[in-house]
């Protein structure tokens, strides 16, 4: 066995894993960054200079390509009936899984614009 080498190769492989762990712990960051923006963005709060109209008007104009069903919900928040439960509680549960998706694929889009937010975030705070 030759020891030089097998130092050599631990060495190595340290330094790719601490690598990694930085790597980890940046995306794990900006991960919860984004979560954080999410709920900013739900109560109508400013996140990463996007608003909750921009969100409004990314599903419109999706809406318009056929892809969310953007007059269902409407159609559902006019009828909706309070003593119908089962039924509007089906129908609730189905236009949150749109829209849960919807600002998903909005923030998806917007992800660059994201990115450098929370990069100048970081140069701030170091």
């Amino acid at each position: 066995m030759k020891l030089g080498f097998d130092n050599h190769l631990d060495r190595c492989l340290n330094d790719d894993m601490r690598h990694l762990d930085e790597y980890d712990q940046h995306q794990a960051a900006l991960n919860d960054y984004i979560d954080m923006g999410k709920q900013r963005l739900l109560a109508n709060r400013e996140f990463a200079g996007l608003t909750f109209s921009d969100f409004s008007q990314f599903v419109i104009e999706f809406e318009v390509h056929g892809q969310y069903p953007l007059d269902g919900l409407m159609k559902f928040v006019i009828n909706h009936e309070p003593n119908a439960a089962n039924t509007n509680a089906q129908l609730l549960t189905m236009h949150q899984a749109f829209l849960k998706t919807a600002l998903d694929d909005f923030i998806e889009s917007r992800m660059p614009d994201i990115k450098s937010a929370y990069e100048d975030l970081c140069k701030k705070a170091a």
